[in-house]
């Protein structure tokens, strides 16, 4: 591992990034590493086995076309290498013109479906610095259309972006047009309720969900056709106990406390015993504590923030009495709760906290902490991501969480594949160029986005026969993909945890990063040994 080129500099000023300017919109030549890749995968015939011949759909025929290589040059862009890194078919993708601006074309529909994140600032979220996944998305899809599509298929990418303001509207409209788009799957930034319930439920489109985790009794309703980039609720929880008693964040004869949110509240309990740790403390916390509407007027409020000066105490409790009498009981109910829940942890000697919560209750309970003086070891997993607990806590109680998990972090190398993705997205359309730095929150978010699009591409040119969601979910069961960065995706029959590798990242409050600081590894990467015994993986 190299040192960071991105540490903060003696001005505290972070250094401007070097932006890439391409004059085309299709991303050239990225580098040799992605062309040595490409071609090796070539030469192996790709994911499928070394298959020599590729199907295309005539009407049934079924006819065999003669093997084709991919052009070099898509081969070094990040789809050609992505594609082949994820045990893509690369016969599937043959070169020629491009299928979408031909005559009757019928495309194969891929969707995403997210919040329009250009709202985060009007819901007090201003601490999250990231861009629109449709860019990215869009820009992966044109290039695979410039170089012929899939076995010769357009590929359409139909975004639906509902707004923070109005989204029972905007969902009405989504669980519309949707299923008569017919996608073969869609991509969902987070698990979305809605969507899941109307377009995966009921109309059976598969959803890849991005940052994204669920609990177990989700996929036993869903079945095939939910894919969870970090996993379920159980799996996380599982992992990152294993990880964090394995790397001696965590000693076995510690008291451990449990913030709990969502998921079956014994089965956790279960799995923090299967780890010989008895008479864990648990605060479960009330689903309604976790609403977003809420997010805003908390921060208005100033609930559970120790340092505010006279002015700003005497401002906050004016927009509390502003608020009707049921909002401002809910935020009183919410102080009280994680206050009790701090104060009962530290008189039982909880030393350290494990949580199944949602972000924003993990950080309420961090910041009750510090009102009673208490500063254990929080022990965050993928469910909570430090973009957003550390956003507005305290510098001593940042300094004692560590994140068990899957993703990049400050400091790592930056492989060629990483390098592809930023290059790729500088070819979209009506974009300005990407100007974050590296091993940012956005700069994480695109580069995650990037493999989940070879996953899913690779999927899709794996299929034998039609492209659909029913084939889709097929493909998607055999996924093994050893990114360059370190992480491991697998999905399997009766799997659908994407995450299998995790390792322990240290909190820095004084990294310029990002405006919460950032994550930094302390560890290798692991891949605990007790998710499948613990029946989450």
């Amino acid at each position: 591992m190299t040192s960071d080129p991105f540490a903060p500099t003696p001005d505290r000023v972070p250094a401007r990034p070097r932006i890439l300017k391409l004059p085309r919109r299709r991303a050239l030549a990225l580098s040799g590493a992605l062309a040595l890749l490409g071609l090796v995968a070539a030469a192996c015939g790709g994911g499928d086995g070394g298959g020599t011949t590729a199907q295309t759909d005539t009407g049934g025929a079924g006819a065999v076309v003669a093997e084709a290589a991919p052009s070099t040059e898509f081969m070094n862009t990040r789809p050609g290498a992505g594609i082949a890194a994820a045990g893509g078919n690369l016969q599937a993708i043959r070169g020629g013109d491009n299928p979408c601006e031909q005559p009757g074309a019928e495309p194969i529909v891929i969707s995403y479906v997210g919040a329009n994140l250009a709202e985060l600032e009007d819901y007090g979220l201003e601490a999250i610095v990231v861009e629109e996944p449709a860019l990215i998305i869009d820009a992966y899809t044109n290039e695979v259309n410039f170089n012929g599509g899939i076995n010769g298929h357009c590929i359409e990418f139909v975004p639906h972006i509902w707004s923070l303001g109005d989204p029972q509207g905007d969902f009405a409209r989504l669980c519309t047009e949707m299923p008569q788009q017919r996608p073969v799957f869609y991509f969902s930034l987070r698990v979305s309720e809605p969507a899941l319930q109307c377009a995966t439920l009921g109309a059976q489109i598969p959803m890849v969900g991005l940052y994204a985790f669920a609990p177990s009794s989700t996929l036993e309703q869903t079945g095939d056709r939910l894919y969870l980039d970090d996993g379920t609720v159980e799996h996380l929880l599982t992992a990152s106990l294993d990880v964090a008693l394995s790397s001696g964040v965590v000693s076995g004869n510690e008291r451990l406390g449990l913030l709990h949110g969502i998921s079956d509240m014994a089965a956790a309990v279960t799995i923090i015993e299967r780890f010989g740790i008895e008479d864990a403390s648990v605060a479960h916390v009330p689903a309604e504590f976790a609403a977003t509407e809420l997010l805003l007027q908390e921060k208005q409020v100033g609930l559970l923030e120790g340092d505010l000066t006279d002015e700003e105490q005497a401002e906050a409790q004016r927009n509390l009495a502003a608020l009707p009498a049921e909002l401002a009981g809910l935020f009183g109910q919410i102080e009280r709760f994680f206050l009790d829940a701090a104060n009962r942890f530290k008189d039982a000697g909880v030393s350290a906290v494990v949580s199944t919560a949602e972000w924003s209750d993990m950080r309420r309970l961090i910041r009750a902490a510090e009102l009673v003086d208490w500063t254990p070891t929080w022990v965050a997993n993928d469910i909570q991501p430090a973009t957003i607990v550390l956003a507005d806590v305290p510098k001593r109680q940042a300094e004692n969480l560590v994140l068990v998990s899957n993703r990049r972090a400050a400091g790592d190398e930056v492989p060629a594949l990483d390098q592809g993705c930023i290059t790729l997205r500088n070819t979209a359309s009506a974009a300005d160029p990407f100007s974050h730095r590296l091993h940012t929150d956005a700069w994480t978010l695109i580069t995650a986005i990037c493999d989940y699009l070879d996953v899913t591409f690779s999927a899709m040119t794996r299929v034998q026969g039609p492209i659909n969601a029913d084939t889709f979910v097929e493909a998607m069961k055999d996924t093994r993909y050893e990114t360059e960065y370190g992480g491991l995706i697998t999905f399997a029959p009766g799997d659908s945890n994407g995450a299998e590798r995790f390792r322990v990242l240290q909190a820095d409050p004084e990294c310029v990063l990002n405006f919460w600081g950032c994550m930094r590894s302390t560890t290798d990467w692991m891949l605990p040994a007790n998710t499948v015994a613990a029946g989450t993986g």
